[in-house]
């Protein structure tokens, strides 16, 4: 399973300089960007950041492809960015963005305008269970037995919302526009998705669409195949 990751910025730091003692400075006019160091909360050792970034830039822009687990490298760098505030900030600013895109909309009055979410690590955060020490934010390969957990993490139909999602949300529905909510979790975890959803704030919704081409439509309990 991927972790969420907003987008970033790729810095060039050039004309880098390094000195020895008894050497004068001199310019390494090859050299792109120095590698920082960032040190591990509990190993005492050290990650190249740089070497992060360059691995969360490529997973962003969908240049790194098949990948199935966080570098271990960067798991600590991972841990960091989605339990501090620079990830609600991410998520804070392109909601902005769509919010104003969604007011600038002309909505057609026929009520076929709709906006698909999708539930997992989008209306709703999965990052109690990524931040557990035998998932740890996608570094650990997902076995049977995990997924057997998530699966009931699932069943608890106590998903946190990300609240950025919600404000978004919100906004479509005030704009006429009908909610849709998207997962690939099995069609056995309908109600608990459906009570999840409703508990955080998500009020009404077109269609829930499940994995296996099974639907909740307009909230109620009947299933239809696709």
């Amino acid at each position: 399973m991927a972790v969420a990751l907003a987008a970033c910025l790729c810095l060039l730091v050039l004309g880098a300089t390094t000195s020895q003692a008894g050497h004068p400075a001199h310019q390494h006019p090859k050299l792109i960007n120095p590698i920082r160091m960032m040190p591990e909360a509990s190993s005492g050792e050290s990650v190249p950041v740089y070497n992060c970034l360059s691995w969360r830039l490529t997973v962003e822009t969908n240049n790194k492809r098949n990948w199935s687990n966080v570098p271990a490298r960067c798991g600590f760098y991972v841990a960091d960015y989605m339990t501090g505030r620079q990830y609600r900030y991410d998520c804070e600013a392109v909601v902005d963005i769509a919010i104003k895109y969604v007011k600038s909309l002309s909505i057609p009055t026929d009520g076929r305008s709709i906006w698909i979410f999708d539930i997992d690590d989008t209306a709703l955060s999965n990052l109690p269970f990524f931040s557990r020490p035998d998932v740890f934010f996608g570094v650990k390969t997902l076995n049977a037995e995990l997924e057997a957990e998530f699966y009931e993490f699932v069943l608890t139909a106590e998903v946190p919302v990300l609240a950025a999602t919600l404000r978004l949300y919100q906004a479509i529905v005030e704009a006429g526009i009908k909610a849709v909510f998207l997962t690939g979790s099995s069609e056995r975890s309908a109600d608990a998705r459906a009570k999840n959803l409703k508990a955080v704030g998500y009020d009404t919704w077109e269609e829930l669409i499940l994995n296996r081409g099974k639907r909740y439509i307009n909230q109620s309990k009947h299933q239809v195949g696709s």
